[in-house]
């Protein structure tokens, strides 16, 4: 499974994939209507390009702004700022 995410890349990509510990790979599913309005976190609510890696560092960010609100707040109108 490893040679096959490699390949096709000019090296050395081929090889260090190949040194790797290995990869998860995970299509990408559609999920069933929400309950209630969506919260966006990550790369689904930044504009950043999937390759600058950033979507893990704005979901943390997203997280701890939305606990201040509804900490603050009750959860209606802190999920409606």
């Amino acid at each position: 499974m490893t040679a096959a995410i490699g390949a096709g890349f000019a090296p050395p990509v081929p090889a260090l994939v190949e040194q790797g510990a290995g990869a998860h790979v995970a299509p990408i599913e559609e999920v069933g209507p929400a309950l209630g309005p969506p919260v966006l976190v990550g790369d689904a609510a930044h504009a950043f390009s999937p390759t600058t890696a950033q979507g893990a560092a704005m979901a943390f960010e997203d997280a701890l702004v939305l606990a201040e609100m509804v900490a603050e707040r009750p959860l209606a109108d802190a999920v409606a700022a």
